[in-house]
């Protein structure tokens, strides 16, 4: 199995959906883009650390009733498609 086929299925697993194939319950750009500026906000505070994120933190920067396990699997896509071609020299 591919590298990318067995991160979705990893990810399948963790959230419940999300395997090559079935569709992600759509989500708010606007969420994504709160999602990323959080885990910006973290790496500011803490270079090159680890941290944590509470469900909660998440639940008050997204608009009220998002899907936040869905928007966090689209930004999780997203960031590991920017790695994956920024290291290909691709963007």
């Amino acid at each position: 199995m591919d590298p990318d086929m067995e991160e979705q299925e990893r990810l399948r697993e963790l959230f419940g959906y999300g395997r090559a194939g079935e569709p992600v319950p759509q989500v708010d750009a606007a969420d994504i883009k709160a999602v990323l500026e959080i885990g910006q906000d973290m790496e500011r505070k803490y270079p090159g650390g680890q941290y944590a994120v509470g469900r909660a933190v998440y639940e008050n920067a997204c608009k009220p009733g998002a899907n936040i396990q869905a928007v966090l699997l689209e930004r999780r896509f997203f960031t590991n498609t920017l790695r994956r071609r920024l290291s290909d020299n691709r963007i």
